[in-house]
């Protein structure tokens, strides 16, 4: 518990620096490639899942911070910055799916801490639900979650 207090004020209080500039590479995830970008040593790997439209850029500052102590990777979604689209409508299932062979192509064994702003914690939330043996952790930073998604008919109603 308190790592992940510890992991999260690290979240809140990072400072970005130009000089962080760690290689990305693109990894086949069955039929397309996600973008991933890795710094750092150590475990357990903390996972960075981004917001709906954002990407590994937005993790920069906080990926600087956490490569200090351990091995911490951010990626692009499918369709999204230096990522390959995917076939058919993406899903939050095929998010948390892509993220599975994502980080076996990757050789990310685990087990990982995820880290999952916004629509990126449903996704890591689906993650852990689906792979527990992976998952040493979750951290959630300003999440979506499954029973927060309503359709527009609820809203407005008939």
């Amino acid at each position: 518990m308190i790592a992940v207090a510890g992991l999260l004020l690290l979240l809140v209080s990072a400072a970005c620096g130009a000089s962080f500039s760690p290689e990305s590479r693109l990894v086949d995830v069955g039929g397309h490639r996600l973008n991933i970008r890795c710094s750092g040593e150590g475990n357990p790997t903390v996972i960075l899942s981004s917001g709906l439209a954002s990407g590994i850029h937005d993790w920069k500052p906080v990926e600087e911070r956490v490569s200090a102590f351990t091995l911490v990777c951010s990626y692009d979604r499918s369709g999204l910055g230096e990522s390959d689209a995917a076939e058919g409508v993406p899903t939050s299932q095929t998010a948390a799916d892509n993220l599975h062979s994502l980080l076996a192509g990757a050789g990310i064994t685990g087990p990982v801490v995820l880290v999952g702003h916004s629509y990126g914690g449903l996704v890591v939330q689906l993650f852990a639900a689906q792979h527990s043996e992976k998952t040493a952790g979750v951290v959630l930073v300003d999440s979506l979650h499954k029973d927060n998604l309503v359709s527009a008919a609820e809203i407005l109603g008939d």
